[in-house]
């Protein structure tokens, strides 16, 4: 070794020796700029958190004068209940609001707007436990499509319920730009999905938050955004000397390597000049045999010469496995084709089938209730006793057969996409009166008590399909008389709202065996033999997922509640508007 390379090394090592012992330095002087960020951010933190907290404190405070409701008793007493929210709410911020809910009337009271009766705006929910359970309670809800705290209370008339006051602090832009205004810092709101910001492109990192200050069982994520001063308060106290310190001795240490490896590099290239005058391998393992490199090169010379007679004998082997899996490769691609063939026949088979049924319904159908209609005619004539009995139960059984049938074509379109409903104006009282006297007979045969009754809230006409709606209403009546040995079986109708739409809702009730809990679960989805159900059949079955489909199909719902011994409720919902 040339003692020009032995002074290099020793430069070297004392560059790296003095760099190391200003990085130690350095360091020290990071973690005291660390220490005294975090001690300014849990200062600016507790400020802010104290500015927010009372914020909150006022909206409880608030809270704690509705509790005292004698005041606002003799108010409502009054019929003053919107002159008591206008004066109520000029001592609010924009982000709080006070409203009354007129029980009676149906009719909530806001400030500076009018509200239709029957609108809730969001706290159906709330009014309804307070009706319930009259008292003061807290919770975060939605109000007018926006989410909010809401503390509402029941105000008693004579200790009867006559109206709910309700406190409402809304969680929207509004509400965190005054905690901004009143803190000075910024925030981030996020509940359920929501994210609200003071400012547009927040910075998160480093972000920390604040407890939530009030007892409900949804709690929102509030942050505190530290400002860029304060997150930059270690990088400005960066020690100068040290970097330039640690820049010089780097350029020295750079200098003295590319002196050294400037001699490496002259040999190096007369090596590769050697090693890349030729193509082939066995020409370069020849002229690296005949070549002389410099002594540091030797081992690798030799490495290089094994290294290549080996690369030759793997090419030969190389080729032939590309061969072998070519051939391979070819083979594999004609499986696919053949497999990928057989897959779509496999996959149209079903399909193809339930098209071929759901087109063949007419045929099939057709010459059963042509056979119900000559029945019926027949029981016509007068008749003795014993043949029309006999006559009774065969028209029964056709239209049981009809009945199924039309549930395995209806099963049939459905799989295939092809049912389509026509739906019309139809009258809601005359529907029910068909089903029920169509049914009655059948119920007197087992001396079941077979009864029915429509809500007042039901108007006269609702436009859907009345025939698809007719069918379930079979269906599920069907069931419950098949599978009630005593007692009564009856069918109520009502109107129910959902997200703020009106459906028209049926209700099949019997006083049967019920239903065992765990067999509830599948009861509308599965055709399998295997079952919970000890009197079940696959008609039963096959009437409950057709129900099911239609009710969906028609924009509503099915269910079931059971009780054993008791009897089981079935009821579904449909759409009753043209909207």
């Amino acid at each position: 070794m040339s003692l020009k390379i032995k002074i290099t090394g020793l430069l070297i090592a004392i560059s790296l020796f003095v760099l190391g012992i200003n990085w130690l330095g350095y360091q020290q002087d990071q973690q005291r700029a660390q220490e005294f960020e975090r001690q300014l951010q849990t200062q600016y933190f507790n400020q802010v958190a104290n500015a927010s907290g009372m914020y909150f404190e006022r909206f409880k405070q608030s809270n704690q004068a509705l509790l005292d409701t004698s005041f606002f008793t003799g108010q409502l007493s009054e019929k003053a209940s919107q002159s008591l929210v206008n004066t109520l709410n000029q001592f609010t911020s924009a982000a709080t609001e006070f409203l009354i809910y007129d029980i009676d009337s149906k009719q909530i009271y806001l400030y500076g707007e009018q509200v239709s009766a029957g609108e809730f705006l969001g706290l159906e929910s709330v009014i309804l436990s307070q009706m319930k359970s009259p008292g003061n309670k807290i919770q975060v809800t939605k109000f007018k499509n926006e989410y909010a705290v809401v503390f509402s209370n029941t105000i008693l008339v004579e200790q009867n319920p006559h109206s709910v006051i309700f406190n409402i602090l809304k969680l929207n832009q509004q509400f965190i730009d005054e905690l901004k205004n009143l803190s000075g810092a910024d925030f981030q709101l996020s509940l359920n999905g929501v994210k609200l910001q003071t400012a547009t492109n927040l910075n998160m990192t480093g972000s920390r938050q604040i407890p939530w200050p009030i007892a409900t069982k949804t709690q929102a994520d509030l942050q505190v955004v530290f400002p860029t001063w304060l997150t930059d308060a270690s990088k400005s106290s960066v020690s100068m000397i040290h970097l330039s310190s640690i820049a010089i001795l780097l350029f020295i240490g750079i200098v003295l390597s590319f002196l050294f490896l400037n001699r490496q590099q002259n040999k190096l290239e007369k090596f590769a000049e050697v090693a890349t005058s030729h193509s082939s391998p066995k020409q370069l393992i020849n002229a690296l045999s005949e070549t002389v490199p410099p002594a540091e090169l030797m081992d690798l010379r030799s490495s290089l010469i094994e290294l290549l007679n080996q690369l030759q004998s793997s090419n030969k082997k190389l080729q032939l496995q590309m061969k072998s899996s070519e051939q391979q490769l070819k083979e594999v691609k004609q499986e696919k084709v053949m497999l990928q063939t057989e897959r779509d026949s496999a996959v149209s088979a079903p399909k193809t089938k339930s098209e071929f049924l759901s087109r063949m319904g007419d045929e099939i159908t057709t010459p059963m209730k042509t056979l119900t209609s000559m029945l019926h005619l027949l029981s016509e004539y007068n008749l003795s006793e014993e043949p029309k009995e006999l006559l009774n139960i065969s028209r029964r059984s056709a239209n049981t057969l009809i009945n199924n049938l039309n549930n395995i074509l209806d099963f049939s379109k459905l799989d295939a996409n092809l049912l389509k409903l026509h739906k019309n104006d139809f009258e809601v009282r005359q529907l029910v009166d068909e089903v029920v006297a169509e049914y009655t007979p059948h119920a007197k045969s087992k001396s079941l008590i077979l009864t029915h009754s429509i809500s007042p809230d039901v108007p006269q006409t609702a436009f859907n399909d009345a025939r698809r709606i007719k069918q379930i209403v079979k269906n599920l009546l069907g069931n419950a008389i098949r599978f009630t040995k005593d007692g009564e079986v009856s069918l109520y109708c009502d109107v129910v709202m959902e997200s703020n739409s009106e459906y028209l809702r049926f209700t099949i009730q019997d006083s049967g065996v019920g239903i065992p809990e765990d067999a509830l679960r599948g009861l509308f989805d599965s055709l399998e033999q295997k079952t919970k159900l000890t009197n079940s059949s696959f008609a039963g079955r096959l009437r409950l997922i057709v129900s099911k489909k239609l009710s969906e199909l028609m924009g509503g719902s099915i269910g079931v509640s059971s009780e054993l011994q008791k009897g089981s409720r079935f009821w579904f919902t449909v759409s009753m508007h043209k909207n």
